[in-house]
């Protein structure tokens, strides 16, 4: 069911994007440590490259999109679009971690953060609430 959620995600963000200003390329699973799937931005005009991050379904839960490593040249402008791609993509949550200190967490309200034992880096986990889309009232066909 994941796979399904993050194609829809896709599809989303490149709705989402100025497609007269950027071309994105998704360039599924990256190997043994991202099982996630890499993301890739580049500005049309010059082809160098804008923003790359990877994005996965949250195991187990289909309602959460799972974000890490972030590097953009306006990161919070990137979360955003990821952010609004979630919400046309149907999760509820975006869940987006980043190493303490780096361009994007500095802009961002810290939720939580813990020193990886694996690493010895400071981590910082953030839980994004995705707003809901607006779905218009369907009427019920004879009366219902």
């Amino acid at each position: 069911m994941g796979a399904y959620h993050i194609g829809e995600f896709e599809k989303a963000f490149y709705k989402v994007l100025s497609k007269k200003d950027f071309d994105f390329i998704a360039t599924g699973a990256a190997g043994f440590n991202k099982p996630n799937n890499q993301f890739s931005l580049v500005v049309k005009s010059t082809q160098q490259p804008y923003a790359t991050f990877g994005a996965q379904t949250l195991p187990g839960c289909c309602g959460v999109l799972l974000v890490d490593h972030v590097r953009a040249k306006d990161p919070k402008k990137v979360l955003a679009l990821i952010v609004k791609a979630a919400s046309l993509a149907k999760y509820g949550v975006v869940m987006h971690t980043q190493i303490e200190g780096t361009a994007l967490a500095n802009q961002v309200e810290s939720k939580h953060a813990f020193v990886n034992p694996k690493t010895g880096n400071l981590v910082e986990v953030h839980v994004i609430d995705v707003p809901p889309l607006k779905i218009k009232a369907v009427k019920a066909v004879g009366g219902e």
